[in-house]
């Protein structure tokens, strides 16, 4: 049997493969939108990364390192000086005590000064728009036992993207 006029049916399967084009663009679209339209909250976690970072920074093997009162958290911690100073989105409180005193002129401040209370606050009201904070306290030793009160806070929200 010979088939004569082969033309196929091109004509036919031509408007189903525009519309299987259009829900895969559908899809891929309605996918790029939802993955960046969610917003995660990650400033406790950065708060608390920022103060690990911190101790690991001031201790090594237990011991304190040497040479507190010269301390700069920029060129020690390698942090970057700008984006803490000028950006307004973290704060760090260093305290530091040599026998359970505290040595007020060792103490090291940077960033947005104001959300120290706002960081006393934290636990009693959740405001959306304040900072979240971490406290950590880490020990170590020189000749004399220190004990090193870390404050620090983020504010950095993502944004919407769309």
């Amino acid at each position: 049997m010979m088939f004569r006029d082969k033309r196929g049916g091109e004509r036919y399967l031509s408007p189903w493969m525009f519309v299987v084009w259009a829900l895969i663009l559908v899809g891929i679209v309605a996918g790029v939108i939802i993955f960046y339209a969610a917003q995660i909250d990650v400033r406790a976690d950065e708060a608390d990364i920022l103060s690990t970072r911190i101790a690991d920074c001031l201790i090594e093997n237990g011991k304190i390192m040497e040479n507190l009162g010269s301390f700069d958290i920029f060129e020690t911690c390698n942090f970057n000086e700008e984006i803490i100073e000028n950006e307004e989105l973290f704060f760090i409180d260093i305290r530091f005590f040599v026998d359970g005193k505290e040595k007020e002129e060792l103490r090291k401040r940077y960033g947005v000064l104001g959300w120290e209370s706002l960081c006393a606050f934290q636990e009693e009201d959740e405001q959306e728009n304040f900072p979240r904070c971490s406290e950590k306290t880490v020990y170590g030793f020189t000749d004399k036992e220190f004990k090193i009160k870390i404050l620090t806070a983020s504010n950095q929200i993502g944004k919407e993207s769309i």
